[in-house]
């Protein structure tokens, strides 16, 4: 598992008010199949926004304002949290300035064990990580800055907005891809993110989605004339 998610930083540039799913591992959410499914008792994880320090440390040091969002203790159950990307909220800790970076963590191992550790765990050793950018507007360079992930576009018709990312963890092999699958309708634009382990990350959209995730089983896309 040593460097699942590759040796640079997962950096994801989002509009204000946007928003971010940020869903704990399911089968039922499995998009691609590797070589082994990851068994039920290695989907166990957290997810922490921390500072820059304990970002770069993989430590939830609470006096410099870490705060746990996510526990995916039920890997059977479908569990998610979302972040909105405002900068003004009644509660003072989801507020999001644009210009600024915010930073999320995985200090967990995937075993039920380690769900409450607040250091190390898959940060540290699959670099279970994510840069947030909050761009100013859809004029910022961060936010047209070309991708590095590898991207399709095809045409659809349907009238809906999502994103999802998939951050995927898995014992049983040691590569791991981060792909990215854009679908632009209409004004509106369908995203997919496998963070599985060879590296970087996109962002184009209004509504995001990355599930904390192990393998996966691909489907084939039907159409209809």
């Amino acid at each position: 598992m040593a460097d699942r998610f590759g040796n640079g930083d997962n950096v994801l540039n989002v509009l204000p008010m946007s928003k971010l799913h940020i869903v704990c591992p399911n089968p039922s959410t499995i998009l691609k199949k590797v070589r082994e499914n990851t068994p039920k008792d290695k989907l166990y994880e957290n997810v922490w926004i921390v500072s820059r320090d304990n970002y770069d440390s993989c430590n939830t040091d609470s006096s410099k304002g870490s705060r746990l969002l996510l526990r995916c203790t039920t890997p059977l159950a479908l569990k998610y949290y979302t972040l909105v990307f405002q900068r003004f909220s009644a509660v003072s800790n989801q507020v999001f300035i644009p210009g600024r970076e915010y930073y999320l963590i995985a200090t967990s191992d995937g075993t039920q064990g380690s769900i409450d550790n607040r250091l190390g765990g898959n940060c540290k050793h699959n670099k279970m990580k994510l840069r947030i950018f909050v761009c100013t507007s859809s004029r910022d360079p961060r936010y047209n800055r070309k991708p590095t992930t590898t991207a399709t576009k095809p045409p659809t018709t349907l009238p809906t907005t999502t994103l999802q990312s998939t951050m995927s963890s898995t014992t049983t092999s040691s590569t791991s891809t981060l792909q990215t699958t854009n679908s632009i309708r209409t004004n509106a634009l369908t995203e997919e993110i496998t963070l599985s382990t060879r590296t970087t990350s996109t962002s184009e959209s209004s509504t995001r989605r990355i599930a904390w995730q192990t393998e996966a089983a691909e489907e084939p896309v039907m159409t209809t004339d």
